[in-house]
Formats: C-alpha cells, structure tokens, sequence
C-alpha cells in the first residue's frame, strides 16, 4: 500500500510508504527536554499527563533553561542527542516490538 505525503518543504508528494521513512539513520524530531520520569506502566494517558505536569513544575521551579534535543526515531531504536553537544542522553533499542506512545 502506498501513502501520499507532503514532503519537509511541502514542493509536493511522495508515494514512499510512511514506515520506509524509519529505515536506515530514520526520522529526527526537534524538541526541548523537560525532564525524565520513571513510570509504573508502559501504558496510560492519564499517568503520562500527571508525570509530565511533575517534570514542568520541576522546570518552572529551577528557572532553568530546557535542553534543546533531538529525538531520532529509527526502526533500530530511539535515540535522545543533546543538539548542542551532539552527545546521546539515552538510547533504547526496539529489537522485532512496535512504539504503541511516545508522549
């Protein structure tokens, strides 16, 4: 099956399939790290909710700045690299399972 997207720079469409995207280096995402948290459970909006409004109140509070990131996403794994050291925060391989949230 074949899906039609809009490419980065939005000149037009590609007919790749979306998870041919994941292959090989896979896909980066910008963003900012707010922190880390254990969980009780891989699964729940509302314990992801409640972890996430700890980790802001913890930044708000330390008046620290937030570290800007890279997420890679590949079918290897994830991969967390601080963009302005270029050095891996955290890598998790992801051997034959699928990513099911990432919040």
């Amino acid at each position: 099956m074949k899906v039609l997207h809009k490419n980065v720079c939005g000149a037009g469409v590609s007919d790749a399939p979306s998870a041919a995207r994941f292959t090989g280096s896979g896909v980066d995402f910008k963003g900012k790290l707010i922190g880390v948290e254990d969980v009780a459970e891989a699964r729940g909006d509302k314990m992801c909710q409640i972890a996430m409004a700890k980790m802001k109140a913890g930044v708000k509070a330390s008046r620290e700045h937030k570290v800007r990131i890279a997420v890679n996403v590949s079918l290897e794994g994830i991969k967390i690299i601080d963009e302005r050291t270029a050095v891996s925060i955290a890598h998790v391989e992801i051997p034959d399972t699928r990513v099911i949230f990432s919040a």
